[in-house]
């Protein structure tokens, strides 16, 4: 599928625009005529969005680029600068050009705006706070081991951990996963590597949660008493069978005569 586009050329300027958005739509010129251009363009795949920071960080941004990128095999540097200044919206271009102030613009590497943004965004955090963190993160009650573990991950981005990550990642899971059945299964694991420890904190956390389950769906909703009455709670929505007794203070089961349950009227 193409599109075709036909430009009308009025001055250098617009030719500016032009070569702009040929790059940004990765147009091919199939023919020209005095002032006018037609353009054939191929289409492109995915759409780019302008880059808002309150809804995603400049790394998130950055990576969804990327993608584009590949997707419409844009490989050129200056191709990839010109879609980025077009696409990330006004707010976004009046930082890249207040960042590049002794630079050109036009001149800068995709690549170093992209980095002088993200250093604007994202300036790179102290490595022995963000180990601290890292070290004294412990598993939440009613927090899943795959929840627990990408927290930790999230934490270890700044840690500098490099090639040893893997390792401990599997130490902190050890040491804070919170639960002593998981716990030891993994302690009692002579050779436990990262995804050994994954694997089993996971099965024991399923398995706890299977017990519960079928526990549950053992139990009725009423217990049942000696005498083969189901029991119900004294403070539970009144019957008229009972209602009379009640008013008189006496609270007995007009089943059996006890007063330690009430049975449902039938």
């Amino acid at each position: 599928m193409h599109i075709c586009v036909v430009l009308q050329l009025c001055c250098d300027s617009c030719k500016c625009v032009l070569v702009l958005f040929r790059a940004t739509y990765n147009a091919c010129y199939v023919t020209t005529f005095g002032d006018e251009v037609k353009v054939l363009m191929a289409a492109m795949h995915g759409s780019l969005s302008q880059f808002d920071s309150s809804l995603e960080d400049w790394s998130s941004y950055t990576e969804r680029l990327g993608h584009y990128f590949v997707a419409n095999d844009v490989d050129d540097d200056r191709k990839k600068r010109s879609i980025l200044l077009a696409a990330c919206g006004p707010a976004a271009y009046k930082l890249i050009r207040s960042l590049t102030e002794h630079d050109s613009i036009t001149t800068t590497s995709y690549a170093d705006l992209v980095k002088k943004v993200k250093e604007y965004y994202e300036p790179e955090p102290c490595a022995i706070v963000q180990r601290y963190k890292f070290n004294t993160r412990v598993r939440a009650k009613g927090e899943s081991v795959a929840t627990y573990l990408a927290a930790l991950r999230e934490l270890s981005e700044y840690c500098d951990y490099g090639e040893r990550l893997n390792e401990i990642l599997r130490d902190r899971l050890v040491c804070g996963v919170n639960h002593e059945g998981i716990q030891k299964r993994l302690l009692a694991e002579k050779k436990l590597t990262y995804s050994k420890a994954f694997e089993i904190a996971q099965a024991v956390e399923a398995a706890e949660q299977g017990t519960k389950d079928l526990k549950t769906a053992r139990e009725p909703e009423h217990p049942v008493t000696s005498e083969g009455c189901h029991y119900t709670p004294a403070a539970s929505k009144d019957s008229s069978a009972h209602g009379k007794d009640r008013e008189q203070g006496d609270k007995k089961c007009y089943r059996c005569g006890s007063g330690e349950h009430l049975a449902p009227v039938s």
